[in-house]
């Protein structure tokens, strides 16, 4: 993954040092959504056919939005995908219709902790005597993506364009990984039964807008 952000990098320099009067049917573009925040190479192959390649990242922390006087819960929502998109525009206009593979390294890690002392068989357990339990939910790698969007990035004779997407990618159900120390590693047999709860969570809908700058 590393490898393809690097080479991905290395070509938009190239493309964007090369940009002269010519029409290079190329377009860059900065985007936000439902997978963070992007950069976008967009390129013009045939007629009404564009191929777009982008990278996302964001990570949102949920720790202040979960309140309990007991536990004290530190959460992330780590979006972190490149993305290859096929559009045609059947008439030739903004609207496209979209379809390609998604790399999909988006998970959630979450850990949880006591916040309170317990008085067990005469013995006081301390929040560190009970340890903490750590969660990850993750998904296979590989999702294809299908939807449609308005906006032709590299339309001749159009320098700014603004660019919207909805869509969604068809990803497997996600595995999810218990890690406990202490008193907390009893909770590590519960990942199972978590791991069914989210059988059904197979579709993540993809929603974006932005703009890009055509050379």
């Amino acid at each position: 993954m590393h490898r393809f952000r690097f080479v991905l990098v290395v070509a938009l320099i190239m493309l964007i040092s090369s940009a002269s009067q010519a029409d290079l049917g190329v377009a860059l573009g900065i985007k936000g959504g439902s997978l963070g925040a992007g950069v976008e190479l967009s390129k013009r192959i045939y007629g009404k056919w564009t191929v777009r390649g982008a990278l996302n990242q964001f990570t949102y922390k949920l720790d202040g939005d979960i309140e309990d006087k007991d536990m004290a819960y530190e959460a992330d929502l780590n979006l972190s995908s490149w993305s290859v998109i096929l559009d045609w525009h059947p008439w030739n206009g903004v609207f496209r219709l979209c379809g390609g593979i998604v790399n999909n390294g988006n998970n959630f890690v979450g850990v949880i902790k006591s916040t309170k002392t317990y008085t067990v068989g005469g013995r006081s357990l301390t929040p560190e005597d009970q340890g903490e339990l750590e969660a990850t939910i993750d998904w296979e790698p590989m999702a294809p993506y299908i939807g449609f969007g308005w906006g032709n990035a590299t339309e001749p004779g159009k320098f700014f364009g603004l660019n919207l997407d909805i869509g969604a990618m068809f990803q497997n159900a996600p595995s999810v990984t218990m890690k406990g120390t202490k008193m907390m590693q009893a909770m590590e047999a519960e990942a199972p039964k978590i791991e069914d709860s989210l059988s059904g969570a197979k579709t993540w809908l993809v929603a974006s807008l932005g703009f890009s700058f055509h050379f």
